[in-house]
């Protein structure tokens, strides 16, 4: 088995984690942390980890440029709305 790379969180093994903001207003009347997340409103992450390498710290991804992306986005979704308005 994999017994030595997986299965528990110590120091040399692969794990994936992610953390939840679940103190906000949309969950306040929610006591159970699995109930937020299941039948709550979207929780926003406020960590995540692969393969024990944090991708996300404070809501934010590590290891990529998330404004490049959003502005590419952007101008991608303008450039299509252009082309519609001429179709």
């Amino acid at each position: 088995g994999r017994a030595a790379e997986i299965g528990s969180l110590e120091p040399g093994k692969l794990a994936d984690l992610v953390l939840w903001k679940l103190d906000t207003l949309a969950h306040a009347s929610i006591a159970d942390p699995v109930t937020a997340l299941v039948f709550g409103a979207a929780a926003p992450v406020t960590a995540s980890f692969v393969n024990g390498r944090q991708v996300v710290e404070d809501g934010r991804l590590l290891h990529v440029d998330e404004d490049a992306i959003a502005r590419s986005t952007r101008d991608e979704a303008q450039r299509l709305a252009r082309i519609a308005a001429q179709a």
